[in-house]
Order: C-alpha cells, then sequence, then structure tokens
C-alpha cells in the first residue's frame, strides 16, 4: 500500500514539473482578465466619460487626448500581455507626460479609472491588474 501512495505522489510530482512544457498556464493575461476586446472596449469607453466628466483631468485632457489615452490603454495592455501591437501603438505615458498634470489631475485620473472598472463590472483580478498598469504609468509623471 505505502509503494502504491509514494508512486501516485511522483507520478503528481512529475506531472506538476512538466505542466509548464505541456501548455498548462499558471495564470491569464492581462487582455485575458479583462475579457478580450470588447471588454477591452467597454473599459475605455467608461474610462474615457469619466476622465471628460472629472473636473480635476479635463482641464488637462481634451476629447482628443482621451481618445489617444484609450488607444495608450489598449496598447499597454497589448504590451503587458506579450501581443503584438499594431504600428501605430500610442505610448500612455508619453501623452500623459505631454499634458502635464498636477496632483489633483492626477489623483482624478486614478480615480476615473477605478470608477470605470466598477462601472463595466470588471472582476477583481481584471480590476486589480488594470489599476496596477495605470497606477505604474501614473508613477512614471
Amino acid at each position: 500500500m505505502f509503494r502504491f501512495v509514494r508512486f501516485i505522489a511522483v507520478l503528481a510530482l512529475a506531472a506538476l514539473a512538466f505542466a509548464p512544457t505541456t501548455g498548462c498556464k499558471d495564470a491569464a493575461t492581462l487582455y485575458e482578465n479583462v475579457g478580450g476586446a470588447n471588454a477591452l472596449t467597454q473599459f475605455n469607453d467608461a474610462l474615457g466619460a469619466n476622465l471628460l466628466a472629472n473636473p480635476a483631468v479635463s482641464k488637462f485632457l481634451d476629447a482628443g487626448a482621451v481618445e489617444m489615452v484609450k488607444r495608450g490603454v489598449i496598447t499597454q495592455v497589448a504590451k503587458m500581455s506579450s501581443m503584438p501591437q499594431s504600428s501605430d501603438g500610442v505610448d500612455l505615458a508619453a501623452v500623459l507626460k505631454e499634458k502635464n498634470m498636477d496632483p489633483a489631475g492626477i489623483q482624478g485620473f486614478k480615480e476615473s479609472a477605478e470608477k470605470a472598472t466598477k462601472d463595466v463590472a470588471l472582476s477583481p483580478d481584471a480590476a486589480k491588474g488594470i489599476m496596477n498598469m495605470i497606477n505604474g504609468v501614473l508613477k512614471s509623471l
């Protein structure tokens, strides 16, 4: 009986050791967590509306700049998900740096993004991933 249990334990350990090479995934990408293209578009639309409605942000970002932010979010998610990017990818950090937002504007951006994750009911993992991405960009400003 002991040999059988030990044999099963060795098989289980071997299966775990070879799982990464047999196509098993430890974690989904940010793009997958968010829910793909449609969910990312919904998030971006909610983010854009929230940014324009936030007075601390809208004094720095007009409708055209918000469209660039939305393209930058797509590019950033693609980068973090190791996905191919289009040749017209927009660097989110560069767009925001150009706008010289003050601390209140940066905080307003963060709050607008948090609200957007709730507006479109992103899963906790997706919301955390998006906010980690956005916080990383905002810290670089």
